[in-house]
């Protein structure tokens, strides 16, 4: 195509050329005026023919080449927006599911949740009763010690309220004679 252009813009300013020289020159130049004009129509066929027909022809696949990718390209877009549609169309159904699925999982951590703080409630009753009775243990025998500690107090006293000098040295006899 550059080559057809370049040869058409040089052969432009022969013509001018020409034609202004005919314009001076006395005699009759029309006859090689059109025979200049089909060598050079001649010339550019024969440029158009040899260069021109494998340049189409290679416009002509690159444009059917476009042409099937566009197709494909068009297909695969269709198909992509198929799969769309019928996401969209199965959106309220998933939707659902899932929704149902959230419910089912709530109530099973719920159950879960209540399961587990009944077993801690459990044993913190467990737990509180052992310590009940612990501290009921301990503050029996408290009460025993205490009670004994009473008890030894007044048998004290009442053995000193009872004791005389007199019961005194009778003891202390019996507990020397006892001991030879």
């Amino acid at each position: 195509m550059k080559r057809f252009s370049l040869f058409f813009l040089a052969a432009l300013p022969a013509l001018q050329a020409a034609e202004q020289a005919g314009a001076e020159a006395p005699h009759d130049m029309t006859p090689w005026l059109w025979a200049n004009f089909l060598i050079l129509m001649g010339a550019l066929a024969w440029l158009g023919v040899k260069h021109g027909g494998p340049f189409l022809q290679a416009r002509q696949e690159t444009i059917a080449k476009g042409i099937s990718d566009a197709v494909a390209t068009k297909a695969d877009a269709d198909q992509r927006v198929a799969k769309v549609d019928e996401r969209l169309a199965n959106l309220d159904a998933e939707i659902a599911t899932l929704k149902t699925q959230m419910i089912e999982e709530q109530q099973q951590e719920s159950k879960r949740l209540a399961d587990r703080n009944t077993a801690e409630i459990a044993r913190i009753q467990q737990q509180m009763q052992q310590e009940i009775e612990s501290a009921g243990k301990s503050a029996r025998i408290e009460l025993q010690a205490h009670a004994a500690k009473l008890a030894v107090d007044l048998a004290e006293r009442k053995l000193r309220d009872r004791m005389n000098d007199e019961t005194r040295h009778s003891l202390a006899r019996n507990f020397v004679e006892s001991l030879q």
